[in-house]
């Protein structure tokens, strides 16, 4: 498991992991930014955000314009899309089974080699839904 940024969280994360005896097999990046975080993103198998509070969270998309799947929080307010185009799996916020059930979900299609339905689906969601000419339009028609 692999954890990027920092926050006020850092240390009870560590601690935890120190706690559950997985220290050996999470790695704590800290914050990354640019081509060192563009290249930690494509290496992934699949993305988690569950945020309680992030709007509309930049990484998740960019993870999905990799071609990874996202696990992702209702918060995020990305999840419509996430069902819409089977790029990924809404959780409830704060629902730790919810979560843990997504993690396995993905790590059973992980042993079956079957992820790669979900990435692709999650970089024409980027194209599709994301894309400048139909955010323009909705801007458009949010004015007109």
């Amino acid at each position: 498991m692999w954890i990027i940024g920092d926050g006020n969280e850092l240390a009870a994360l560590n601690s935890l992991a120190n706690k559950l005896g997985i220290s050996n097999q999470t790695i704590f990046f800290g914050s990354k930014f640019g081509k060192e975080k563009d290249d930690l993103i494509a290496q992934m198998s699949v993305f988690a955000h569950p945020s309680r509070n992030e709007g509309l969270p930049a990484s998740i998309l960019e993870a999905c314009g990799f071609g990874i799947p996202s696990i992702a929080s209702k918060a995020t307010n990305i999840t419509k899309f996430l069902k819409e185009f089977n790029a990924g799996i809404a959780v409830e916020n704060e629902n730790v089974p919810n979560l843990i059930a997504a993690f396995e979900f993905f790590y059973n299609l992980w042993n079956k080699n079957q992820l790669d339905m979900y990435g692709k689906n999650a970089q024409l969601m980027v194209k599709n839904a994301f894309n400048w000419e139909k955010i323009i339009d909705q801007l458009d028609e949010l004015y007109l």
